[in-house]
């Protein structure tokens, strides 16, 4: 399989920019299985219905998606991938967002050209529960050499053939591939890479 750009930039990043209506909101986003960013919002971003996402930020040269904005169920699998990803809901509402298209200037997708399905979605509560019990004290070593973070405390919570997500103090540090993982048996002999690679790296 090949990852574009524009999927990269949508694989990369947890966090963007949502427009509302005339009304502009911070959101953290995690993707489900196909693809589609799962967000919690405000009930009067909701109301909106149409929306654009700029990922990771509102700027011209940024990744843009217009997409509708639907309520899901707050305890849905979407949902509590969201809470997996980044915490408590508190008093907003877990949204779906249907993308219909994207720009990444000078380029216009539509959602099959935008949108990534996962082969590793089932796959993933194996491997991260195998690198959370198993390869905890790897994590460390992983963010510092693929990220240059000195991370406490690290959690993996996302698995992608692009790359780790792994949850920080502070928000997700992704941890990209050196090459694309599309079985589990890929992910798992290319983490085990990645590891031996990071202990070789930050060796003194």
């Amino acid at each position: 399989m090949e990852v574009h750009r524009h999927q990269r930039i949508l694989l990369d990043h947890s966090t963007g920019v949502l427009r509302a209506g005339e009304l502009y909101y911070p959101v953290k986003f995690v993707l489900d299985s196909i693809g589609q960013p799962i967000v919690c919002v405000s009930p009067a971003a909701v109301e909106a219905g149409e929306c654009v996402l700029f990922v990771p930020e509102e700027t011209p040269d940024s990744l843009q998606l217009l997409a509708q904005l639907d309520a899901i169920d707050p305890e849905s699998a979407e949902a509590d991938r969201w809470r997996i990803y980044h915490g408590r809901i508190e008093q907003q509402i877990p949204a779906r967002l249907a993308v219909e298209s994207g720009k990444l200037e000078p380029d216009v997708f539509d959602s099959t050209e935008l949108l990534l399905r996962n082969p590793l979605a089932d796959a993933e509560p194996r491997v991260c529960r195998w690198m959370n019990r198993e390869r905890a004290e790897a994590l460390h070593r992983l963010c510092r050499a693929y990220a240059d973070m000195d991370v406490q405390d690290p959690l993996m919570v996302g698995i992608d053939p692009a790359g780790l997500d792994i949850r920080a103090r502070f928000g997700i540090v992704r941890l990209p591939s050196p090459v694309i993982m599309p079985t589990e048996p890929d992910a798992r002999a290319t983490i085990e890479r990645m590891i031996k690679y990071a202990e070789t790296k930050i060796r003194p």
